[in-house]
This record gives C-alpha cells, structure tokens and sequence, in this order.
C-alpha cells in the first residue's frame, strides 16, 4: 500500500468526494487513506480495480487483500 496509489485514484475519480461515492464510502474514508492513516478494505480495492478496467490492482490497495492472495498462491 502507498499513499501515492490512492492519490493517483483520487486523481483518477476527480476528487475526494468523486471517489467516495464511486466506490460507495464516506470522504472521510478516502481522506484517511490520502493521509495514511487507514488501507481500503477489500471490497472497496476489488471495486476499484474493476471500475478503473485494471489501472490500479486491488492487491497493491489493499495490504489484507495482497496478503489472501499471497497466502491462496502458496497452496
């Protein structure tokens, strides 16, 4: 996880409040994330790898999601 990726998806949506409501949270979620002080949660990371067609990877959002797959991937 990076601050710089989720400021680069706020850039993609246009704003705070743009990418709250494209990804169904609250500003004050996203604004957490541009300060790291939180991570998207799964889901949010899944749905923004799908509405941004790939751009950005739900695993390199989400450290919980990278960690599920890393742990799939070892069986």
């Amino acid at each position: 996880m990076s601050v710089e990726n989720y400021r680069l998806v706020v850039s993609h949506f246009g704003n705070q409040e743009l990418t709250a409501e494209a990804l169904e949270v609250k500003q004050s979620s996203v604004n957490a994330w541009v300060k790291g002080k939180s991570c998207m949660r799964p889901r949010t990371a899944a749905l923004t790898q799908s509405l941004t067609n790939g751009k950005f990877k739900a695993a390199e959002l989400c450290p919980e999601l990278r960690e599920c797959l890393e742990l799939i991937n070892a069986l």
